[in-house]
């Protein structure tokens, strides 16, 4: 047996509760904007779970708590990706980390995807009984009335902080108040406030700070009501441009509703245009986000781009600003192209920004593409001092999500 819908039409809370109530087994999966998580479920409860969000890899958590160094990162990815161990594995055995911390952020990192539901009201799901566990679980053991009691509470503070955040674009500031010994005596605290520079809007200190959107959102909103944090203006978040913009419009000759996106898609990949043909699907699903055929169609649209960006956008290229900063102030640019320009120091090359980003494999090499397109930044070949030191081949077939586990 099969459900599915969307959290607008079959509220979370509904799915749970039925779940519970029905004592069902099975695998839910759930997918929202390209992040998608599974539950599994025994007789009942919530017994394992998983999620690609960039934001809850074990290496992002790790760099959000300064448990580890970038450099330290890129050099257990690239055992990871040689070796095919998994990452913690990787970490432990380096003596980077303990076990007892990677242990304690798997944990926190299974927690947030699943009371992360609570958050994502325009997420598609399915519920299969005979659904296909997926490889990498992390085993947990909740009884679902916890997950509402708890889910609940998120949800209610989560509409609170969005009517003062009204948008991912507000421009956040520190006042003249002092910080409370409770903030300036945190490392953790600290940390957060130093992305705070009055430039950046709530969506780009959540790409800086590498944590949950909720948590870092409820920290800063709980500045603001302290009057520890204002709000300094409003910043729209720049439209994700196509780097490769339709050729003509076809719209006219393929028709109205989701059909007639999915065949104009379908043209737009025919002829190579993959970015736009993207951007037609995502607006697609935003309409329409319980379409299965629009989720596949975008799936096959990211494989295909993937591929072929990969191969203009070489792993081992090293990208270099060509735009001084204080020109970068005066463009447009998306949160995602405004937090890559930081990682660029002319020596990185793109796998090791791939690695050290909290986004999708893919969606780096799209906002590259974008500033190169602009002329903002240019790629050069590293050549390395000592070839036999070089890292491993990247194997990027299938690496849309990233390769970190």
């Amino acid at each position: 047996m099969a459900l599915y819908g969307d959290f607008r039409s079959f509220p979370v809370t509904d799915l749970l509760q039925w779940v519970e109530s029905s004592r069902k087994t099975g695998v839910i999966e759930i997918e929202q904007r390209h992040i998608k998580k599974a539950i599994v479920c025994r007789e009942g409860r919530i017994v394992a779970c998983t999620s690609d969000d960039p934001s809850t890899r074990l290496g992002q958590s790790l760099l959000a708590q300064r448990k580890i160094t970038e450099s330290q990162l890129q050099d257990a990815l690239a055992v990871h990706e040689a070796s095919g161990k998994i990452l913690g594995e990787v970490l432990v055995e380096s003596g980077m980390v303990t076990l007892e911390v990677v242990v304690e952020h798997v944990a926190a990192k299974a927690e947030e995807a699943i009371y992360g539901l609570f958050d994502q009201e325009d997420a598609f799901f399915r519920f299969d009984e005979n659904g296909e566990e997926p490889v990498y679980l992390v085993a947990v053991d909740l009884n679902v009335q916890e997950i509402l009691l708890k889910g609940l509470k998120r949800y209610d503070e989560m509409n609170q902080m969005r009517e003062v955040f009204t948008d991912p674009g507000v421009i956040l500031a520190r006042t003249m108040k002092d910080l409370p010994a409770g903030v300036s005596g945190s490392r953790a605290s600290l940390r957060l406030l130093q992305a705070v520079d009055g430039e950046r809007t709530l969506e780009e200190i959540l790409l800086h700070t590498r944590g949950s959107e909720y948590l870092v959102t409820r920290f800063l909103f709980q500045l603001f009501r302290s009057n520890l944090l204002e709000i300094r203006g409003m910043r729209p978040v720049a439209p994700l441009v196509p780097s490769d913009q339709p050729q003509n419009d076809s719209r006219s000759e393929t028709g109205s509703g989701v059909s007639g996106e999915i065949e104009l898609a379908g043209q737009l990949m025919e002829r190579g245009e993959h970015d736009a043909a993207i951007a037609v699907l995502e607006a697609t699903s935003r309409a329409w986000p319980g379409a299965p055929t629009v989720r596949q169609m975008i799936s096959r649209a990211e494989a295909e781009y993937f591929e072929k960006i990969s191969q203009l956008i070489p792993s081992s290229a090293v990208p270099i600003m060509d735009t001084e900063l204080n020109e970068l102030a005066c463009e447009s640019l998306s949160p995602g192209e405004a937090y890559l320009t930081t990682l660029i120091d002319g020596v990185a090359e793109i796998k090791s920004i791939q690695w050290i980003a909290p986004m999708r494999a893919l969606d780096v090499l799209r906002n590259l593409q974008r500033l190169l397109d602009r002329g903002m930044i240019r790629l050069v070949d590293r050549q390395p001092l000592d070839p036999a030191a070089s890292l491993p081949e990247d194997d990027t077939r299938g690496g849309v999500h990233g390769g970190e586990r």
